[in-house]
């Protein structure tokens, strides 16, 4: 089914949550410089009066709630879907748009890897990533499947997240001193050791997280910061407090650089258990997958410093099913597979595109299984189906079951096998609150440039790119060579602090359904 969001009605469809009482005591270097094109092309999306198309979705759909604050949704099922706190003697109480609790719920999740919302409210137009209407487009604005709901417990100490069922650490404030700062980093057998030895809420079985579950408390309605001035320039203090990072922060905080250690202010890098299956960078250097929940990327990072010193990042732990992030593919026919751990169906086989509107169109046309309800993936969704224990380097294979899907393989910048990026719906909001740029996933390598093309950011990492080569090609990027054996031709482009290698008209794309 596809749920539309409007703009002054949001549909969304919320699992059936089986709740009991539990006696709980209860995100370096990566950045992507936000530009702001000049063009004199306006977007060939209009902004149209929506109040038609309103009144028709609202005919088509009885399942409706009204427009949330997009940093903290509640729950709205109804007492027989769900036995609320108050049922269970648990005392409730709302502060600050927050939703707490005396004592922690442990929560049953519909589908072992439910999905959590992106937040993105809105949609954007190709050219000048202006706000347009929604209906029709197949962004990710359109929809809105399990917007992000959590509870506070334990005097605000732990979060339950009433959709995947987990637990986490409210605080990143790992030392208890003067807040979050660099005191609070850990190198990454650090991490590990912390959360294994962590008694929060009298629960002793915290741990530190895998990729896939840090990656369900982002959320896509923060801005890129590395776009403002001095965000980037280490040691530089910077006023970021109209920007809202890529976390709800009614419920966690968020670790910004450590300016006063000579950090940049978008270092707020998370580490996770998840390593990467191949080295990153010039100096190849051993690298596991983190969350910048900061500037809204997500890459390998290295664990140790070129100089080979231990590099440090912040800490939040988690607790919970360890079997979250699992797919259980099963192929319906030679075309189509059901992820059965999210309830999605996925196209075996990819396309490539044009662009970002091309990638929308052609899932938004697609009748393949003779469904016509096929769109292209939010970033979260499309990041479901990455396989972090794969990759060109490691298994000379994409970071996807390759039994179950088929990626078009070429040669890459650098003369080597490898395989795509692929568009997600989710645009990349930078500090002037455009969506320009289309998030995109690395399921080959995710290529820079560093005195030659390398792999900077992993198989599975989430970067973003121009929305069309206009874009690209009017504003300050950096065309070079390629290896002559190169699919895409002779000539390439790189942009950013690592090079990102832009690849508009070559990305790929995958459709997925709600089953």
């Amino acid at each position: 089914m596809k749920v539309n969001k409007m703009l002054a009605l949001k549909v969304v469809v919320l699992p059936i949550l089986l709740v009991t009482l539990s006696a709980c005591g209860s995100s370096r270097g990566e950045s992507e410089q936000d530009t702001n094109p000049q063009t004199e092309q306006s977007d060939n999306q209009l902004v149209e009066d929506t109040n038609e198309e309103e009144s028709s979705q609202n005919s088509e759909t009885n399942e409706t709630v009204e427009e949330t604050n997009p940093q903290s949704f509640e729950d709205n099922t109804t007492a027989e879907e769900q036995d609320t706190p108050q049922d269970q003697n648990v005392v409730e109480q709302e502060e600050d748009n927050k939703t707490v609790v005396s004592d922690c719920i442990e929560v049953t999740p519909l589908y072992s890897f439910t999905l959590v919302d992106t937040n993105q409210q809105d949609c954007y137009g190709s050219m000048r990533g202006a706000t347009v209407e929604c209906s029709g487009t197949g962004q990710d604005g359109e929809f809105s499947i399990n917007p992000h709901s959590y509870t506070f417990c334990e005097e605000d100490t732990v979060v339950v997240d009433n959709h995947t069922g987990l637990m986490w650490s409210a605080s990143t404030d790992t030392d208890g001193v003067s807040g979050i700062n660099d005191d609070d980093k850990m190198t990454y057998d650090q991490g590990v050791e912390y959360c294994a030895d962590l008694s929060l809420g009298n629960y002793t079985d915290w741990r530190l997280p895998s990729m896939k579950e840090l990656y369900s408390i982002y959320l896509m309605s923060g801005q890129d910061l590395s776009g403002l001035s001095g965000a980037t320039t280490p040691g530089t203090s910077v006023d970021y407090s109209a920007y809202p990072p890529f976390i709800d922060t009614n419920y966690f905080d968020v670790g910004y650089g450590d300016t006063s250690k000579g950090e940049r202010i978008i270092d707020g890098q998370y580490l996770t258990s998840t390593k990467n299956m191949s080295r990153v960078m010039r100096n190849q250097a051993e690298a596991f997958f983190g969350v910048n929940f900061v500037d809204g990327h997500v890459k390998a990072y290295e664990i140790y410093e070129q100089a080979y010193s231990d590099a440090r990042y912040y800490v939040r732990c988690v607790r919970g099913d360890e079997s979250y992030g699992q797919n259980s593919f099963k192929i319906v026919d030679s075309d189509t597979v059901i992820d059965e751990a999210t309830n999605i169906m996925w196209e075996r086989s990819d396309h490539s595109s044009s662009d970002y509107a091309d990638a929308l169109d052609i899932c938004n046309d697609s009748e393949v299984g003779g469904y016509t309800d096929w769109r292209l993936p939010n970033v979260k969704e499309l990041q479901s189906i990455v396989d972090y224990t794969r990759s060109p380097d490691k298994t000379n294979s994409p970071a996807i079951d390759t039994d179950y899907f088929n990626s078009t393989e070429f040669v890459n910048e650098a003369g080597e096998r490898d395989w795509g990026y692929y568009w997600s719906s989710t645009a990349l909001l930078g500090t002037s609150a455009k969506g320009d740029k289309g998030a995109y996933i690395t399921f080959g390598r995710g290529l820079g440039y560093d005195n030659g093309v390398v792999d900077a950011h992993g198989a599975g990492a989430q970067r973003s790119d121009y929305k069309n080569t206009t874009l690209r090609d009017t504003d300050n990027v950096t065309e070079f060579s390629v290896d002559p054996s190169a699919t895409f031709g002779t000539t390439a482009y790189r942009k950013g602090p690592q090079g990102d290698i832009i690849r508009v008209e070559h990305n790929f794309v995958r459709c997925m359904r709600n089953n």
